[in-house]
């Protein structure tokens, strides 16, 4: 999803009465994206010893947040993420972890300007 499609989506109108709360999404936005770093390093560790419980949990939390926002790209990679933990299934997990790190990093730069335009505005 290109960024600008993404913002549109993070801030248009929708049926949803949590969807037109800017200042619930922006509230959203800064817990992702303080959280986003501890679960990274969460499934990075995970990863390293082949945890796969350890690895499951963390890529499930990281799914859920990244989902809030209709991330689909950041979504399917952290489920990627949670079904390598699941399956113990190790063969593919440095694409997968590059892949994830890619998606959040981008995800986490899209909601940063979103916040910094939200504060601009509030002031």
């Amino acid at each position: 999803m290109q960024d600008t499609q993404f913002l549109q989506n993070y801030t248009q109108e929708s049926d949803n009465p949590l969807d037109n709360d800017l200042e619930l999404q922006n509230e959203l936005a800064e817990m992702f994206l303080e959280e986003c770093p501890r679960l990274l390093a969460e499934m990075h560790r995970a990863m390293l010893i082949q945890d796969g419980p350890a690895l499951r949990i963390a890529s499930h939390t990281l799914k859920g947040t990244s989902g809030v926002f209709d991330a689909q790209a950041a979504y399917a990679c952290a489920f990627k993420m949670e079904c390598i933990g699941k399956d113990n299934d190790w063969g593919n997990v440095d694409a997968a972890w590059d892949a994830v790190n890619s998606e959040m990093s981008r995800l986490s730069t899209i909601l940063s300007r979103q916040l910094s335009r939200w504060n601009s505005n509030q002031q």
